[in-house]
């Protein structure tokens, strides 16, 4: 396979500093955001608010699941995502309460206003609610000490060389956009494709990255974290 070190070189780089201004922190390690009321006036207010979906009562679902969102450095909430349930009614609920909440106070860090992560937990259980505010698992955007393949951004190259495979001999020029999860444990999850090229292509590409080792996962102050890698495949 042709040589990917120059292309994928230049957007790491550019695709670090881009991130770099805009990061988002995690409630674990960090002064959250604070709802407006307290943190205890928003687990009464989910308590009361959220409520168990009229389409899942027949079936008597038991779903525990979470809510993550971040609050941006006005206030406001952007970015939610919901965790440990495919229910889509579930879902919804958990998504609805959370755009009906009011401004926070964001999160500061050495008298600077950052953007940071919060989460919701909610047990769906016998028709009933139960909730509180977890301090969730979260996925970083940017992290002190980045994911890293086990020998090294040359050895990441060398072997995606070795182990692209092309759909067909025809000549082709362009490049699948991936992203996926480095999960604490060094293994690769949730590969979505952000740019498509070709679909073939694109195929092969996460077939690529799925075949990979473990990595070395981020950390955060020491501690490894889940974090986002994204990474161009070029087809040359």
């Amino acid at each position: 396979m042709k040589n990917l070190k120059f292309i994928f070189f230049l957007f790491l780089s550019q695709n670090i500093l881009a991130q770099a201004n805009d990061n988002v922190y995690d409630n674990n390690s960090y002064p959250a955001p604070i709802f407006p009321e307290g943190k205890d006036s928003l687990s009464r207010l989910a308590q009361r608010e959220i409520i168990y979906p009229v389409g899942a009562v027949d079936s008597k679902d038991k779903e525990y699941p979470s809510v993550q969102f971040i609050v941006e450095k006005d206030g406001t909430i952007t970015d939610i995502e919901t965790w440990g349930t495919k229910n889509e009614l579930f879902k919804g609920e958990m998504i609805r309460f959370v755009k009906s909440l009011k401004k926070w106070t964001p999160a500061q860090i050495e008298g600077k206003t950052v953007r940071c992560f919060r989460s919701i937990n909610v047990a769906f259980e016998s028709t009933t609610v139960k909730v509180s505010e977890g301090k969730f698992d979260e996925i970083f955007q940017v992290v002190e000490q980045p994911a890293e393949f086990p020998e090294g951004q040359a050895a990441l190259l060398d072997w995606i060389e070795e182990n692209l495979e092309y759909p067909n001999n025809n000549d082709v020029d362009g490049k699948t956009l991936l992203r996926f999860v480095v999960e604490k444990n060094g293994s690769i999850k949730n590969i979505t494709v952000l740019r498509s090229f070709i679909p073939e292509y694109d195929t092969e590409a996460v077939l690529c990255v799925q075949k990979m080792p473990r990595w070395k996962p981020g950390k955060q102050r020491g501690n490894p974290v889940r974090s986002y890698f994204t990474l161009p495949v070029k087809f040359h």
